[in-house]
């Protein structure tokens, strides 16, 4: 009994760490989405600037 209940924790502990690890990717790749699109827009506005 004690050694599946340790078996099952060890899993669910696993798995919470995994879900730790993608949502840390998934906001590095959101912040890096984030600057790409500031950088395009940026880029844009001093390609066509307004006053021209």
């Amino acid at each position: 009994m004690i050694s599946l209940k340790k078996e099952e924790t060890n899993e669910i502990d696993q798995e919470e760490e995994e879900k730790r690890y993608l949502l840390d990717l998934m906001k590095l790749q959101n912040e890096a989405l984030k600057r790409i699109y500031k950088n395009t827009i940026d880029n844009e506005k001093n390609i066509n600037p307004k006053g021209r």
